[in-house]
């Protein structure tokens, strides 16, 4: 029987790696990220305790079979592009690879592949180190979602740090103050200040904010071209996971137009309350007037006829008198 050199050196280099190897079991095994090696055929040789509780599959169920035929319900596409990228054969990162577990929800897994060389070619073999992000993905969805809306909303949102050095605008302020964004970034709200408001009045708004409490009130602020104009705002402390404030959000509302178009209709009321007491006054006035109006025509008109009968009268007298009256003495 002839000897081979080759198998005394495999067998002494796996002999002096057998208590390597428990160790780095015993190391895989604690880890909380899932770690599968697989074969360059994609045969599962390690799927460590996290694979087990992420993936919903033991060891003992997956170990010898293929990675596309293990039993976990992988996203197709996916798959097709990681077997496309195992087939490169270089380590990298940034992939993902989706999967379905067993109660239908649709997870996600951020994978980096390493490609690991060995001493004798059947000893490679490619380690995917995993992490499921489902959940930052949805946090990155919601917060996407969130900055999204603030950027399209018609109010002006401005948050700061702690000692009001402004940290966010979104475009309403742009649109609303003349400034840019750049310009404001690092700024302080001060700088629309138009001086209108005292010094008691910023002391009782940053009293109350650093109690912790929300304020509320109105500004007359000044933009860019020095034109003032009104807000009505609402700024809140924004508490991290311990309760601490961390920062403030401003939400203003450019109320100069509804303000301009109050002061007219208050005016138009005022005309019109006017022009009711005028009628009013003049009723009033108008209806003694008409009764005096109204009798002096009726004595106008009696006494024209008591005119005419009395003429009558003194032209019957003239001519003697009416036939048959009496004789006179």
């Amino acid at each position: 029987m002839t000897h081979n050199h080759s198998e005394d050196i495999r067998d002494s280099y796996r002999a002096g790696g057998q208590a390597a190897e428990r160790e780095l079991e015993t190391v895989l095994g604690s880890l909380t990220s899932i770690l599968i090696q697989i074969e360059p055929d994609l045969t599962i040789r390690r799927w460590n305790p996290a694979s087990e509780q992420a993936l919903e599959r033991s060891a003992e169920q997956v170990l010898g079979a293929r990675l596309d035929d293990c039993g976990v319900s992988w996203k197709e596409s996916d798959l097709r592009a990681l077997l496309a990228e195992l087939a490169r054969g270089h380590s990298s990162r940034g992939h993902e690879l989706h999967f379905t577990n067993n109660a239908g929800e649709l997870r996600c897994l951020g994978l980096t592949l390493s490609f690991m060389e060995a001493e004798f070619p059947d000893e490679r073999g490619i380690l995917m180190l995993a992490r499921d992000v489902t959940e930052i993905q949805r946090a990155d969805e919601v917060e996407r979602r969130l900055v999204t809306a603030v950027e399209q909303v018609g109010d002006t949102i401005v948050i700061t740090d702690l000692n009001g050095s402004i940290l966010y605008v979104n475009p309403a302020f742009e649109r609303v103050t003349g400034y840019t964004r750049a310009e404001a970034l690092g700024a302080s709200p001060r700088m629309l200040n138009s001086g209108r408001h005292d010094k008691a009045f910023y002391r009782e708004l940053w009293g109350t904010l650093k109690r912790g409490e929300v304020w509320s009130g109105h500004f007359t602020n000044k933009k860019k071209d020095g034109t003032l104009y009104e807000e009505d705002v609402t700024i809140s402390p924004v508490r991290n996971e311990d309760g601490e404030v961390t920062n403030y959000v401003a939400v203003k509302k450019d109320v100069t137009e509804r303000l301009a178009l109050e002061v007219q209709l208050r005016s138009a009321q005022k005309l019109e309350s006017i022009g009711q007491l005028a009628a009013g006054i003049a009723h009033e006035i108008n209806t003694p007037t008409q009764f005096i109006s109204d009798n002096t025509r009726f004595l106008s008109d009696s006494f024209s006829k008591l005119g005419e009968l009395l003429k009558l009268c003194a032209e019957l007298e003239a001519i003697g008198g009416v036939p048959g009256d009496p004789p006179r003495c």
